[in-house]
């Protein structure tokens, strides 16, 4: 595998030094000497530019693998534009509120606006040297890989679960699209409507930057001019009303004078402002400048990079501060935006985007720290990084179709700069490294260089980011509703955190193992690994407020030590799981586990059981099927010690097709109990629709759980399927991720459950009936949760939304409606949205 680290000076490789003795001035095959991999199919070698100075800096772009003729397509207004698109979303639409909140005042408000503009023009300025000093596509991940070259590809799996879980933002602006496209057709916006605008908007710049490349960059061009002139007018209509000029005037009924600069008020309720208050709400202004980097993500396609950076940068952050500074100092006068316009904004924010991240993980695949780099690499069929914008759409895609409950735009904007904010603290460190003796072999001399105190300030700024957000808020100024004001910290080093065990499991596959076709088999089965924990991990990060809340603060039952027991088993499970990757195991140690699907079958048959109301010929079935199949599968399991079995360092497990067969029979008879849970939860959600017509079938889907058995089913038939059909290395490859999934949507439900009825998954309420009259004798009754049986005839255990609009009483006081997501009341929030 080839590494694309620069070497230091003077210590040119053999491979230089055989290309010299043959008069070669061309391009080079670079290849790290101290990397002991052979290249491999999977992992193709990466072809950097000439040398100069003594190390490996590309001039122009590099030519690199399956280059195309779309290369260097980009110029001044295109680079321009890209920023400017990347920068303008939805943030200075929806956080200019959010900002007050956290600010007290009007004066801390334009404060945080103004450090926020300081920052974006430092970094501009830090980039500008960076990108002049190595033009190449990438970004931060080129600039980390230079600085800080030990251990071996560290800052490369670092970055790469950063650009995955916290870099994009296509999911949020989509659904906004969404909204503000029926907004202006006059039509009403609903949850499935706008996911489904959402979704159309997605495919549409997936396939337009992916098929058609040059119509995707003047499309959003265009759409950036127009951008740029709607904001323009808007930053005039703002200066037009403060100088009372007729036509422009909000003074009426609608509107109160604005009183921004009146100093009674300026400053009033500033001393309410905590400093975590303060770097929160600057969170929020940073959201509005998010992006002034990313056209050094896309270097290797623009026209003399060096010069270009040098203009683009700054002209972009220098209309865009002055855009946002009027737009929201004079709020009144913008409102008169139209719908449209604004949804045409977002969507050249979505095409700039896909054009910027798809050239990131298209750089990640050259890498070779992704599976089947060539494919990511490549730039065919179309002359586009399609395997990297359709990696952007399925991302988008899936955080746009199950977003996360109450709190998720606040937590994915602190979650993103975030990790945007320890990114730059290592490369602005990293570039004043660069200017000490200590990296003098690096020999670094861009064409253009920052002002060392700007870099410092932009360090600064990014290091009380880092650090601030540590300390406590004051009880006046909470991030969150009901996550922990921790949570995005949290979030982001676990991100982080991802990208350091993958380096570790890849790097230990890709040493010992010779054959391509094993290594590329164990680093997918450590990616999926990864992800697996990951959604495990997350989904327990933005609920445990709400397990809190309706778990143990209420007297706790059996259904309660089911969750209890199913939500932190898992959670300690698979993170032993994942520490023996990193240790030796004997042959005879090895053994698979199938303790997490054999509860996840339980607890679904309690689920089942409380649908038909404890039905005894509803649960003698279950009863007699989960005994036949257990059976079945205790025989395979029972047998597979007698197959020998190829054991790899860490858990790296190679089955033989023996044991894979047995392996597959044992999975298959969860797979075939799961099908039948399946299809006794959509007779029941059936038989409910038929009786309360009602009730949309949708809904009635999500709330007797039969979508939470279809995806279970998805996964473990997929698990299965691994066995017949994968190499010995990544059978059952799917195995942690089936059982992480399948866990965390357990919780989910149970969560709902506990959210609607102190009495949990074991309770049912018959017609005319109250919850208290039917309790589970070890779940005592609760006066803080009202009996609820309106709803004739429907199963309390599985009403997740009612249209009584019950009042629950919130441990946190007295609800606020901005923490709220505005299209869903919370009793009504769908089990996919979390219990909130």
């Amino acid at each position: 595998m080839a590494k694309s680290f620069p070497e230091q000076a003077g210590q040119p490789s053999e491979t230089d030094r055989l290309l010299a003795r043959a008069g070669s001035n061309g391009p080079t095959t670079r290849i790290n000497e101290n990397d002991t991999r052979t290249p491999s199919k999977g992992f193709p070698p990466v072809r950097y530019g000439d040398r100069r100075d003594g190390h490996n800096v590309p001039q122009t772009g590099e030519p690199s693998v399956d280059v195309s003729g779309t290369k260097q397509q980009l110029g001044l207004f295109s680079a321009v534009f890209l920023i400017f698109n990347c920068i303008i979303g939805t943030g200075i639409y929806a956080t200019p509120s959010i900002i007050l909140r956290f600010a007290g005042s009007v004066g801390i408000a334009l404060l945080m606006w103004v450090v926020g503009a300081l920052l974006a023009s430092t970094g501009t300025a830090v980039f500008i040297e960076l990108g002049t000093g190595l033009p190449r596509s990438g970004g931060e991940k080129t600039y980390l890989e230079f600085i800080y070259r030990r251990p071996r590809y560290l800052m490369t799996c670092m970055f790469a679960a950063y650009t995955f879980f916290a870099k994009s933002s296509q999911a949020a602006n989509s659904v906004v699209f969404g909204e503000y496209v029926l907004h202006s057709l006059s039509i009403t916006p609903s949850r499935f409507n706008t996911r489904g605008v959402a979704f159309l908007c997605l495919t549409f710049c997936f396939l337009v930057h992916g098929i058609t490349p040059t119509l995707g960059i003047r499309l959003q061009n265009t759409l950036g001019l127009i951008k740029l002139l709607i904001l323009c007018a808007i930053a005039a209509s703002g200066l037009f009303c403060l100088a009372g000029v007729p036509g422009f005037s909000v003074r009426g009924t609608l509107y109160e004078t604005p009183n921004n600069f009146e100093w009674r008020k300026f400053w009033e309720g500033s001393s309410r402002t905590s400093p975590n208050a303060f770097v929160t709400g600057l969170f929020n202004v940073l959201w509005s400048f998010n992006g002034y980097a990313h056209a050094n993500d896309v270097l290797s396609e623009v026209k003399d990079p060096v010069r270009t950076i040098r203009w683009a940068g700054p002209l972009a952050i220098e209309s865009i501060i002055a855009a946002l500074f009027f737009r929201n100092l004079f709020g009144p006068a913008t409102e008169k935006a139209v719908s449209v316009i604004i949804a045409f904004s977002l969507l050249g924010n979505l095409l700039a985007g896909f054009f910027a991240q798809a050239r990131v993980i298209q750089e990640l695949g050259r890498e070779g720290v992704l599976p089947r780099s060539s494919f990511f690499a490549s730039n065919k069929p179309f002359d586009g990084p399609m395997a990297g914008l359709f990696t952007q759409w399925f991302i988008a895609c899936t955080f746009m179709l199950t977003p996360p409950p109450g709190d998720a735009y606040l937590f994915m904007i602190g979650l993103s700069v975030y990790s945007i904010s320890i990114i730059n603290v290592l490369v602005s460190f990293g570039l004043l490294l660069l200017y000490t003796q200590l990296y003098r072999n690096w020999d670094w001399h861009p064409p253009f260089r920052a002002p060392r105190f700007i870099v410092v300030i932009f360090f600064l700024l990014n290091l009380a980011l880092v650090v601030v957000p540590f300390s406590s808020p004051t009880p006046g100024s909470r991030v969150y509703a009901h996550l922990p004001y921790w949570a995005h910290l949290f979030g982001a080093y676990l991100i982080l955190l991802s990208g350091i065990v993958y380096c570790a499991l890849t790097d230990v596959a890709m040493i010992i193992h010779e054959s391509a076709s094993t290594a590329l088999q164990i680093q997918i089965h450590d990616i999926l690994h990864v992800l697996g924990v990951s959604v495990l991990l997350y989904d327990y990060l933005i609920t445990v407020g709400d397990e809190v809340d309706y778990m143990w603060l209420f007297p706790k039952g059996r259904s309660t030590w089911w969750y209890f027991v199913n939500r932190y088993f898992s959670i300690l499970s698979n993170i032993a799981v994942t520490v023996l990757n990193f240790t030796s195991l004997a042959n005879t140690r090895f053994k698979r586990a199938f303790h997490q699907p054999a509860l996840i079958c339980l607890l679904f048959s309690l689920r089942v059981s409380a649908l038909y109301g404890r039905s005894l010929w509803v649960v003698g079935f279950m009863i007699g099927t989960a005994a036949g199949l257990g059976a079945v599968a205790l025989v395979q399991l029972f047998g597979q010690k007698s197959a020998p079995s190829q054991l790899a360092p860490g858990c790296h497990i190679g089955i033989s097709h023996r044991t894979a067969t047995r392996f597959s029979i044992a999975w298959g008879t969860v797979f075939v109990y799961d099908v039948l849970l399946f299809g006794l939860s959509i007779v029941k959600t059936l038989q409910t629709r038929r009786n309360h017509g009602m009730i949309p079938i949708v809904e009635l889907v999500f709330r007797d759980g039969a979508i939470y058995f279809a995806i279970i089913t998805v996964v473990n038939g997929a698990n299965m399927i691994t066995y017949w059909t994968s190499g010995p290395f990544m059978r059952g490859g799917l195995s942690t991720f089936a059982g992480c999934v399948s866990s965390t949507l357990m919780s989910r439900i149970m969560l709902n459950m506990h959210a609607s009825t102190h009495l949990g998954m074991h309770s049912i309420v018959r017609p005319g009936s109250c919850a208290g009259q039917d309790q589970d004798p070890a779940s005592p009754g609760s006066p803080h949760r009202p009996c609820r049986d309106a709803y004739d005839g429907v199963e309390l255990d599985t009403l997740w939304t009612t249209d009584l609009e019950p009042s629950r009483p919130s441990v946190h006081g007295a609800s606020s409606p901005e923490f709220q997501i505005p299209e869903l009341p919370i009793s009504k929030a769908p089990p996919w949205r979390g219990a909130s």
